[in-house]
Protein backbone atom coordinates (compact mmCIF):
# COMPACT_ATOMS: atom_id res chain seq x y z
CA UNK A 1 0.00 0.00 0.00
CA UNK A 2 1.41 3.39 -1.00
CA UNK A 3 2.14 5.94 1.70
CA UNK A 4 -0.07 9.03 1.58
CA UNK A 5 1.66 12.21 0.46
CA UNK A 6 2.81 14.33 3.35
CA UNK A 7 3.14 17.61 1.51
CA UNK A 8 0.96 20.15 -0.26
CA UNK A 9 1.47 19.60 -4.00
CA UNK A 10 0.26 23.09 -4.91
CA UNK A 11 2.62 24.71 -2.44
CA UNK A 12 5.48 22.54 -3.69
CA UNK A 13 4.68 23.49 -7.29
CA UNK A 14 4.52 27.19 -6.34
CA UNK A 15 8.02 26.80 -4.87
CA UNK A 16 9.27 25.09 -8.05
CA UNK A 17 7.83 27.94 -10.14
CA UNK A 18 9.67 30.49 -8.02
CA UNK A 19 12.93 28.56 -8.31
CA UNK A 20 12.61 28.38 -12.11
CA UNK A 21 11.69 32.09 -12.25
CA UNK A 22 14.75 33.05 -10.23
CA UNK A 23 17.32 30.73 -11.78
CA UNK A 24 15.93 29.53 -15.09
CA UNK A 25 15.68 25.91 -16.15
CA UNK A 26 19.36 25.20 -16.75
CA UNK A 27 20.71 26.92 -13.64
CA UNK A 28 18.09 25.50 -11.25
CA UNK A 29 19.83 22.48 -9.78
CA UNK A 30 18.06 19.48 -8.37
CA UNK A 31 19.30 20.58 -4.93
CA UNK A 32 17.77 24.06 -5.46
CA UNK A 33 14.44 22.49 -6.33
CA UNK A 34 14.50 19.99 -3.48
CA UNK A 35 15.37 22.76 -1.04
CA UNK A 36 12.69 25.17 -2.19
CA UNK A 37 10.02 22.49 -2.48
CA UNK A 38 11.07 20.90 0.84
CA UNK A 39 11.00 17.44 -0.71
CA UNK A 40 13.23 14.42 -0.76
CA UNK A 41 14.53 13.27 -4.12
CA UNK A 42 12.20 10.25 -4.08
CA UNK A 43 9.16 12.42 -3.28
CA UNK A 44 10.01 14.78 -6.13
CA UNK A 45 10.46 11.97 -8.64
CA UNK A 46 7.40 10.05 -7.45
CA UNK A 47 5.15 13.11 -7.53
CA UNK A 48 6.52 15.24 -10.36
CA UNK A 49 8.88 13.06 -12.42
CA UNK A 50 12.16 14.30 -13.83
CA UNK A 51 13.43 17.86 -13.61
CA UNK A 52 12.20 18.44 -17.16
CA UNK A 53 8.76 17.04 -16.38
CA UNK A 54 8.64 19.27 -13.30
CA UNK A 55 9.61 22.25 -15.45
CA UNK A 56 6.81 21.54 -17.93
CA UNK A 57 4.32 21.16 -15.07
CA UNK A 58 5.61 24.40 -13.54
CA UNK A 59 5.01 26.24 -16.82
CA UNK A 60 1.44 24.89 -16.93
CA UNK A 61 0.82 25.69 -13.26
CA UNK A 62 2.15 29.23 -13.65
CA UNK A 63 0.20 29.90 -16.86
CA UNK A 64 -3.12 28.68 -15.47
CA UNK A 65 -2.76 30.70 -12.27
CA UNK A 66 -1.49 33.72 -14.19
CA UNK A 67 -4.40 33.71 -16.66
CA UNK A 68 -6.92 33.21 -13.84
CA UNK A 69 -5.44 36.14 -11.91
CA UNK A 70 -5.43 38.28 -15.04
CA UNK A 71 -9.09 37.48 -15.73
CA UNK A 72 -9.99 38.50 -12.15
CA UNK A 73 -8.10 41.79 -12.52
CA UNK A 74 -10.12 42.83 -15.55
CA UNK A 75 -13.47 41.05 -15.16
CA UNK A 76 -15.25 44.12 -13.80
CA UNK A 77 -13.65 46.62 -16.16
CA UNK A 78 -16.27 48.88 -17.73
CA UNK A 79 -14.38 49.06 -21.03
CA UNK A 80 -11.70 47.38 -23.09
CA UNK A 81 -9.31 50.25 -22.47
CA UNK A 82 -9.89 50.17 -18.72
CA UNK A 83 -9.40 46.40 -18.65
CA UNK A 84 -6.14 46.68 -20.55
CA UNK A 85 -4.97 49.52 -18.34
CA UNK A 86 -5.73 47.50 -15.19
CA UNK A 87 -3.81 44.50 -16.50
CA UNK A 88 -0.86 46.57 -17.66
CA UNK A 89 -0.77 48.63 -14.44
CA UNK A 90 -0.25 45.41 -12.49
CA UNK A 91 2.78 44.68 -14.69
CA UNK A 92 4.17 48.16 -14.05
CA UNK A 93 3.69 47.73 -10.31
CA UNK A 94 5.25 44.27 -10.19
CA UNK A 95 8.14 45.33 -12.44
CA UNK A 96 9.02 48.33 -10.31
CA UNK A 97 8.72 46.46 -7.01
CA UNK A 98 10.35 43.12 -7.95
CA UNK A 99 13.78 43.68 -6.46
CA UNK A 100 14.82 40.12 -7.35
CA UNK A 101 13.90 40.72 -11.02
CA UNK A 102 12.23 37.33 -11.28
CA UNK A 103 10.15 38.36 -14.26
CA UNK A 104 7.59 36.15 -15.95
CA UNK A 105 8.23 32.40 -16.12
CA UNK A 106 6.73 32.23 -19.62
CA UNK A 107 8.93 35.02 -20.99
CA UNK A 108 12.04 33.87 -19.12
CA UNK A 109 11.57 30.31 -20.32
CA UNK A 110 10.86 31.33 -23.90
CA UNK A 111 14.11 33.25 -24.03
CA UNK A 112 16.09 30.48 -22.35
CA UNK A 113 14.91 27.22 -23.89
CA UNK A 114 13.49 28.04 -27.31
CA UNK A 115 13.90 26.67 -29.94
CA UNK A 116 15.83 23.64 -28.67
CA UNK A 117 13.07 22.39 -26.33
CA UNK A 118 9.96 21.70 -28.41
CA UNK A 119 7.95 20.38 -25.47
CA UNK A 120 8.59 23.52 -23.44
CA UNK A 121 7.91 25.66 -26.52
CA UNK A 122 4.46 24.08 -26.84
CA UNK A 123 3.69 24.64 -23.15
CA UNK A 124 4.87 28.25 -23.30
CA UNK A 125 2.75 28.87 -26.40
CA UNK A 126 -0.27 27.36 -24.64
CA UNK A 127 0.40 29.59 -21.63
CA UNK A 128 0.61 32.72 -23.76
CA UNK A 129 -2.54 31.50 -25.52
CA UNK A 130 -4.35 31.46 -22.16
CA UNK A 131 -3.38 35.08 -21.60
CA UNK A 132 -4.46 35.97 -25.13
CA UNK A 133 -7.83 34.34 -24.50
CA UNK A 134 -8.40 36.58 -21.48
CA UNK A 135 -7.77 39.65 -23.64
CA UNK A 136 -9.86 38.23 -26.49
CA UNK A 137 -12.81 37.73 -24.11
CA UNK A 138 -12.41 41.34 -22.90
CA UNK A 139 -12.43 42.56 -26.50
CA UNK A 140 -15.46 40.47 -27.48
CA UNK A 141 -17.38 41.77 -24.46
CA UNK A 142 -16.43 45.33 -25.34
CA UNK A 143 -17.45 44.81 -28.93
CA UNK A 144 -20.83 43.52 -27.74
CA UNK A 145 -21.20 46.76 -25.69
CA UNK A 146 -20.51 48.79 -28.83
CA UNK A 147 -16.96 49.90 -28.02
CA UNK A 148 -15.64 48.50 -31.30
CA UNK A 149 -17.26 48.19 -34.69
CA UNK A 150 -18.47 44.71 -35.58
CA UNK A 151 -16.02 44.51 -38.48
CA UNK A 152 -12.99 45.12 -36.24
CA UNK A 153 -10.46 42.28 -36.30
CA UNK A 154 -10.82 41.09 -32.70
CA UNK A 155 -8.28 38.30 -33.20
CA UNK A 156 -5.68 40.77 -34.46
CA UNK A 157 -6.42 43.16 -31.59
CA UNK A 158 -6.05 40.32 -29.08
CA UNK A 159 -2.67 39.50 -30.64
CA UNK A 160 -1.64 43.16 -30.47
CA UNK A 161 -2.60 43.52 -26.80
CA UNK A 162 -1.00 40.20 -25.85
CA UNK A 163 2.22 41.08 -27.67
CA UNK A 164 2.41 44.43 -25.90
CA UNK A 165 1.53 42.86 -22.56
CA UNK A 166 4.22 40.19 -22.80
CA UNK A 167 6.66 42.77 -24.16
CA UNK A 168 5.95 45.05 -21.23
CA UNK A 169 6.76 42.18 -18.87
CA UNK A 170 10.12 41.73 -20.62
CA UNK A 171 10.91 45.45 -20.79
CA UNK A 172 9.91 45.84 -17.15
CA UNK A 173 12.54 43.36 -16.15
CA UNK A 174 15.26 45.27 -18.00
CA UNK A 175 14.00 48.82 -17.33
CA UNK A 176 11.97 48.81 -14.11
CA UNK A 177 11.32 52.55 -14.44
CA UNK A 178 7.72 53.56 -13.70
CA UNK A 179 7.70 56.57 -16.06
CA UNK A 180 8.99 54.60 -19.04
CA UNK A 181 6.62 51.70 -18.41
CA UNK A 182 3.61 53.99 -17.90
CA UNK A 183 4.39 55.65 -21.22
CA UNK A 184 4.28 52.24 -22.93
CA UNK A 185 0.96 51.49 -21.24
CA UNK A 186 -0.47 54.84 -22.38
CA UNK A 187 0.60 54.20 -25.97
CA UNK A 188 -0.91 50.72 -26.00
CA UNK A 189 -4.23 51.91 -24.54
CA UNK A 190 -4.34 54.83 -27.00
CA UNK A 191 -3.93 52.40 -29.92
CA UNK A 192 -7.13 50.56 -28.98
CA UNK A 193 -10.11 52.01 -30.82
Amino acid sequence: MARPREFDEVQAMDSAVETFRMKGYEAASLMDLLGSMKLSKSSLYNSFGTKHELFLSAIDHYAIKFADDLAKQIETAPSIKEGVRRAFDVVVESSTSDMDKRGCLLMNSALEVLPQDEMAARRIAEGVGRIRKVFLNLIISGQARGELSQDRDVEGLADFITMNYMGLRAVGRVYPERGRLNSLVDQTVAAIS
